[in-house]
């Protein structure tokens, strides 16, 4: 009886992971401003994989099509690369 239209719960689900990832930039960012000394913990990161991820979540909901060529393994920290890369994806398919 009351269960919400497909969209709605898509629309919420997007939303929830939207606010997920802002609050993960937010502790990114802080964690960076505890490093004043520009240490930051690094590690080799295939950038495929965390782009696979990444439009897994995005494109639930969306109907793209995406097209991802053979991608780097990168030296950095992880959770950083992730939100910018999200918000790189993010912001080309509006």
């Amino acid at each position: 009886g009351d269960a919400l239209p497909d969209r709605l719960q898509g629309f919420l689900c997007s939303a929830a992971q939207t606010t997920h990832r802002a609050i993960a930039l937010i502790q990114g960012l802080y964690n960076l401003a505890k490093f004043g000394d520009g240490k930051v913990a690094v590690e080799s990161v295939p950038v495929r994989a965390v782009v696979d991820q990444l439009l897994q979540e995005i494109t639930d909901f969306r109907q793209v099509a995406v097209e991802v060529e053979v991608l780097p393994i990168v030296t950095a920290h992880k959770h950083l690369l992730a939100d910018l890369l999200y918000n790189l994806l993010i912001n080309a398919m509006v």
